[in-house]
């Protein structure tokens, strides 16, 4: 059975790629989709406001699930904001 979880798992990394990204990933929803999608084996871009709570959750997701994490305070609600994450995440295959 556990076969099985990781084929799923690999199936779903070969579908959406390495690295998925989350808004509002220090808390509530954003946070529980951090976690999931970490579980599944994806590079975690964590993007919220709150430096230091994106600190500790990265570090806790790297230690717990072995992904990447890359850590973006910015305000989303500003168009500089938006601009600023498109620079910063360019490089990457985010699928998610």
């Amino acid at each position: 059975m556990k076969d099985q979880s990781m084929s799923k798992d690999n199936l779903f990394l070969s579908k959406y790629g390495p690295w998925a990204l989350v808004t509002g990933a220090s808390n509530g929803i954003g946070l529980e989709m951090v976690k999931i999608l970490a579980a599944k084996g994806m590079n975690i871009v964590l993007v919220a406001r709150r430096m230091e709570e994106l600190n500790v959750i990265g570090e806790n997701i790297h230690k717990q699930y072995g992904v990447e994490t890359l850590i973006i305070s910015t305000d989303l609600s500003d168009t500089k904001g938006i601009i600023a994450l498109n620079r910063e995440i360019e490089d990457l295959d985010i699928g998610l």
